[in-house]
């Protein structure tokens, strides 16, 4: 009998030894698995990546920041495998997992307006929408865009100026054309402004952002970029603004002798767009002093034009400069400030 208690002693206790055995077996393993350290690597085209270690432990909390060399593009969305990251403060995180992490981004182009960047900056009668041209009407419809210099830049050589559309579903690149920089003088590149061309039997409706781009590390360096909203509309459909402006046309110098030669005063928009009614308002002088009053667009560019006689002999009158609190005609450019404004020019025979 004692024989056999020492036996099921015996046994007992190397059962008891055996279950410890297994219970500090566990907590082992339970430790080796939070001390194991899991790869992460980040890797995306035309995008650097700064914070972000090259081994975590699970449950480690992991923040960095995410950068594009191309001042067109931006970070769209960072994942973590699967797992979208957060944002917050200008960095973007994630909790490590019990795996190996492989960290991508996805890059878009910017969708924002940027009108000036200091050296560069959008002329002020840039449209913010344009008209998608009618079949009928085939290739020859587009519109100008203007650009300026804050001071002239070394600009004027191939590359140096890119103009590029951020959403060419709606823009395509090839609808713009004709980039144009204007040198001072034929000696160098220095320019003081540009343009562009859109051809409107390319577009399509929607939302676009085009951009302009200068870089030149010269004696005048620039690394400037600007971004303009642009809206395709249907033909017809375009807004714009306009004021009720008036010019009075003094033709006392020139009205008795030529009065009998069809004396007409034509004030023209030369900024008209495509699809849009005509802005060109042409009246006979029947009085020495004629208001000619009409639908006046902010930001773009008018004339004055008064002549007699009948194509092709047009012989043109000169007009005198003026400038009122609130309206300008100067250097061939009729400017309004306000809205109800009366203008007064005079007229005179280029005899």
């Amino acid at each position: 009998m004692k024989k056999f208690f020492s036996i099921l002693t015996i046994l007992c206790l190397c059962l008891s030894f055996g279950m410890l055995a297994a219970c500090g077996g566990g907590t082992k393993n339970d430790d080796k698995t939070q001390d194991t350290e899991y790869t992460i690597t980040a890797q995306s085209e035309g995008c650097s990546f700064d914070g972000i270690p090259a081994q975590a432990k699970e449950g480690d909390k992991i923040s960095f920041t995410v950068s594009v060399s191309d001042s067109l593009k931006t970070v769209e969305k960072v994942m973590a495998n699967d797992t979208e990251c957060t944002f917050a403060d200008g960095k973007y995180s994630f909790t490590m997992p019990a795996q190996n992490v492989q960290v991508t981004a996805t890059v878009g182009y910017v969708q924002k307006e940027i009108l000036s960047d200091d050296a560069l900056l959008w002329s002020a009668n840039v449209p913010s929408q344009i008209c998608k041209a009618r079949e009928e009407d085939g290739s020859w419809p587009y519109q100008m865009v203007h650009f300026e210099f804050s001071e002239p830049k070394n600009v004027g050589y191939e590359g140096n100026v890119t103009v590029t559309s951020l959403n060419p579903e709606i823009i395509p690149q090839s609808a713009l054309t004709e980039l144009y920089t204007n040198k001072l003088d034929n000696y160098n590149g220095f320019c003081d402004y540009g343009s562009f061309r859109i051809s409107l039997d390319e577009v399509s409706l929607g939302t676009a952002y085009i951009a302009v781009h200068a870089k030149t590390s010269s004696v005048t360096p620039i690394d400037a970029t600007i971004i303009k909203k642009i809206e395709v509309v249907n033909y017809g459909e375009l807004q714009e603004e306009t004021w009720q402006e008036s010019v009075e046309v003094d033709l006392s110098r020139v009205y008795d002798e030529y009065k009998d030669n069809n004396i007409k005063i034509q004030i023209s928009d030369r900024d008209h767009q495509y699809g849009t009614p005509s802005r060109t308002v042409t009246v006979a002088a029947t009085a020495d002093v004629r208001t000619v009053t009409f639908d006046y667009i902010p930001n773009h560019n008018y004339s004055i034009t008064v002549y007699y006689g009948e194509s092709p002999t047009l012989v043109f009158f000169t007009l005198n400069e003026s400038v009122t609190a609130n309206a300008t005609y100067q250097n061939g450019d009729l400017v309004f400030t306000q809205e109800g404004v009366t203008i007064s020019v005079d007229v005179v025979s280029v005899e």
